[in-house]
């Protein structure tokens, strides 16, 4: 199978022939050997499974944190988590077991390496408390402060 074949199929099955009826593990063993084999395709479908949920792989360190946080690990208990990225406050966080949510900051990507950005955090409290809100984390706010756009676009200072 090449590249075009691979993201033929791809187009056809989604994020993967085994979410789906194929009526050709012939197909389905190909596609999986070429996944496998081409990084060039790996990669080309792990940014369309990041983008199809929601996150651009573009906006993080490396593709593998992209994904980290665009996939949570599934086992018989249902979805685990790998990572956390809280997007208003461009914050990476680890879950840990807790009754209830617990979780640790971490300030350098596990795959790559790279620091990752400070805490946006106290400017977004600033900014809200700025505006009038004196309670941001139980009042409604306005939309743009729920995702990464306010420091994106504005600036976190």
């Amino acid at each position: 199978m090449d590249c075009d074949e691979f993201r033929t199929w791809c187009d056809r099955w989604g994020d993967s022939p085994f979410s789906v009826d194929c009526p050709d593990s012939g197909v389905r063993a190909e596609w999986h050997r070429h996944e496998q084999g081409c990084a060039d395709c790996r990669d080309w479908a792990a940014r369309r499974y990041c983008r199809r949920r929601g996150i651009d792989p573009d906006r993080h360190c490396c593709l593998d944190m992209a994904l980290a946080i665009a996939h949570p690990w599934k086992d018989h208990q249902g979805p685990n988590r790998v990572l956390d990225w809280y997007a208003s406050w461009d914050e990476y966080r680890i879950p840990i077991s807790h009754d209830g949510y617990a979780s640790t900051l971490i300030r350098h990507c596990p795959w790559c390496g790279r620091r990752l950005g400070d805490s946006k955090m106290r400017p977004w409290y600033d900014r809200l408390h700025a505006l009038g809100f004196d309670d941001p984390g139980e009042q409604e706010i306005p939309e743009i402060y729920e995702s990464d756009e306010w420091w994106r676009n504005e600036g976190p200072t």
